[in-house]
């Protein structure tokens, strides 16, 4: 397909859980879902007094894991964008997000992750 020829690919995923929004939408729940799990698990550990130093450091861990696979999941979707879009639908797609300049890299003002980079 050439470049004119691209749809929106943000709209449909967005609306519909389309091409790129089933599969992230997915991985991200899941994610979420094993995050809430951990702080749980956290919480219980103090709630019955049973928090020690080795089982509050693994606790901590998994969340922290939990929560950097949820944002590289995030941010794969925004790189996954840039490959199907031409670069006025990136630049539309930028106005959508937030993006000050409506750029790939511009300061992402709804999340506040600045730029994308692999």
């Amino acid at each position: 397909m050439v470049a004119r020829q691209r749809k929106p690919a943000w709209s449909a995923s967005r609306r519909s859980g389309g091409r790129f929004g089933a599969k992230e939408s997915a991985t991200q729940r899941e994610l979420r879902s094993r995050a809430r799990a951990n702080r749980n698990r956290h919480d219980r550990l103090f709630a019955t007094k049973t928090v020690q130093p080795a089982s509050l450091e693994a606790a901590t861990a998994a969340i922290g894991a939990t929560l950097g696979q949820l944002r590289a999941a995030h941010l794969r979707y925004h790189l996954a964008m840039l490959d199907v879009l031409t670069p006025a639908q990136v630049r539309r797609y930028g106005e959508i997000r937030g993006d000050r300049a409506g750029g790939a890299g511009a300061q992402h003002r709804e999340h506040g992750h600045g730029a994308h980079r692999p």
